[in-house]
């Protein structure tokens, strides 16, 4: 995401499913109702441990308390040999 844009959740587009691996150097990893999530280091910052991810219609909703978020976020397996 841009943390200089106003806009910061409108640019994930999809939630990426991948074999575990150690956490880069820019990551970190959150856990949420039993799944582990790797992030961006400065992902909770912008979401201010309020965010909440649904699902309706075919697709992840990022939303907190008093707002929706990005409401059409994908999801994609990714294959590792």
């Amino acid at each position: 995401f841009d943390r200089g844009s106003c806009d910061v959740v409108n640019n994930i587009y999809e939630i990426k499913v991948i074999n575990k691996r150690p956490c880069g150097p820019n990551e970190k990893m959150i856990i949420g109702d039993q799944f582990e999530f790797r992030v961006n280091k400065n992902f909770e910052d912008v979401y201010e441990d309020q965010l909440v991810i649904d699902y309706q219609n075919g697709s992840f909703i990022f939303k907190n308390r008093n707002q929706i978020f990005n409401n059409r976020i994908g999801l994609t397996f990714i294959k590792e040999d």
